[in-house]
């Protein structure tokens, strides 16, 4: 018996995910930014107004890999740019926002990723 919570502690493990979004700033024109969990669970509404300002979104939860992850960029309240990736397993990944207001992934550690993705 003591054996099968074993195994079924180690299945929920590796079912579970623990993801950390970085969204970066790579221009001095300001803008805000929001992180969207495949669960439905969002991050604040972050104001980067530099270049280098980072914040960080970290997601533990049962249920991943349910629905894309959005990361979305606004300029003086309105909307820029949208995208949308497949997030999975234990790992962290980082955007960077340029001059045009799209989050590209430029980097990844450990987190399965679909779409489009930084090579790991």
């Amino acid at each position: 018996m003591q054996t099968l919570y074993v195994i079924l502690f180690f299945i929920g493990c590796a079912l579970a995910c623990d993801i950390i979004v970085h969204v970066k700033s790579d221009t001095d024109k300001p803008f805000q930014a929001q992180v969207t969990a495949s669960n439905g669970k969002k991050s604040d509404k972050w104001n980067l107004d530099k270049k280098k300002v980072k914040f960080s979104f970290h997601q533990k939860a049962d249920e991943c890999g349910l629905n894309d992850w959005s990361i979305t960029t606004w300029e003086k309240g309105v909307e820029k740019s949208t995208v949308k990736v497949t997030l999975d397993g234990t790992g962290r990944v980082t955007y960077l926002v340029g001059d045009d207001f799209k989050p590209v992934q430029k980097d990844r550690q450990g987190a399965i990723c679909k779409g489009d993705c930084a090579p790991l």
